[in-house]
C-alpha cells in the first residue's frame, strides 16, 4: 500500500498562483490511479465536482479522484479525532433537536496563525449545525482573528504557538439575556493534526489490507472503528 499526504495548497489571489493551484489540482487526479491519498483542507476546489470544501479523506482503490468525490458525503473539516468527534456531535444535536436554539443570538470567534487567509472550515461546519438548531447566522458574521496582540490579549493564544494553533469560541444568548452557552475548543500547535493524519492512514492501510470494498472513506469512519492512536 502506497500513500501520499497532499498539502494544503498557497492560499493567494494572485491569477498566477492560483492558475499553478489548479494546475497542481489537477496533476493530484491523475496521479490517485496509482495512489492512495489522504487530502488536506480544500485541496481539490468546488470545480472538480466537489460539494464541499474536505479536509481528510481516506480513498481505497480510487480510479480517479474526480470519480471518487462524485460518491461521497460532508466530511468533518479537520483532521483530529476529538475536533471530528465535537463536530459529529453537534450535526447529531441538530438531526434530533432543530430549531432548539431559535431566537438566541450567536458569535463566532476563530483564530489561527496569520498565514491561514480563508476561514476555518470547522467553524463553518459548526456554524451549519447551529443554523439548523433554529439560529439565525450568516457565515460572513464569523470573525477571524489573525491579529497577534489581539490573540494573545484576547483570545488567550500563548505566544509560542502563534505559529500554529486553532482556538475557537461559538457564544449564545437567549432573547432575553438571561441564558447563555458556550462552546469552545483550543488547539495549541499542529502534533494533534499528525496524529490524526496517522489515524487515518492506519486506517486506509488496514482497509487495503483487508480489501475492503467501500473505496471512500472520512474521518467519522476513522472515528467510529476505534483503535487511535
Amino acid at each position: 500500500m502506497s500513500a501520499r499526504a497532499i498539502g494544503t495548497p498557497l492560499q493567494s489571489r494572485s491569477p498566477l498562483l492560483q492558475n499553478q493551484r489548479r494546475s497542481n489540482e489537477e496533476l493530484h487526479c491523475q496521479w490517485v490511479q496509482n495512489v492512495r491519498p489522504v487530502t488536506s483542507p480544500v485541496t481539490i476546489p468546488r470545480r472538480l465536482h466537489m460539494k464541499k470544501s474536505f479536509t481528510c479523506k481516506c480513498v481505497a482503490n480510487a480510479d480517479t479522484l474526480q470519480n471518487a468525490t462524485l460518491k461521497s458525503t460532508p466530511t468533518p473539516t479537520s483532521t483530529p479525532v476529538m475536533v471530528v468527534a465535537f463536530q459529529a456531535a453537534m450535526e447529531i444535536m441538530a438531526e434530533q433537536f432543530p430549531g432548539a436554539f431559535s431566537g438566541y443570538t450567536l458569535t463566532v470567534r476563530e483564530s489561527h496563525q496569520s498565514s491561514k487567509i480563508d476561514t476555518s472550515g470547522t467553524a463553518k461546519a459548526i456554524v451549519s449545525s447551529f443554523q439548523r438548531l433554529g439560529v439565525s447566522f450568516n457565515l460572513d458574521q464569523i470573525e477571524k482573528v489573525r491579529d497577534s496582540t489581539e490573540q494573545i490579549k484576547n483570545m488567550g493564544v500563548p505566544e509560542e504557538y502563534l505559529g500554529g494553533h486553532a482556538f475557537h469560541t461559538y457564544s449564545l444568548t437567549s432573547p432575553d439575556n438571561t441564558v447563555a452557552f458556550q462552546f469552545q475548543h483550543n488547539v495549541c500547535g499542529r502534533s494533534i493534526y499528525a496524529q490524526g493524519t496517522i489515524d487515518a492512514v492506519i486506517f486506509l492501510a488496514r482497509k487495503v489490507q483487508s480489501k475492503a470494498e467501500k473505496r471512500l472513506y472520512n474521518m467519522i469512519d476513522v472515528l467510529r472503528e476505534g483503535n487511535m492512536r
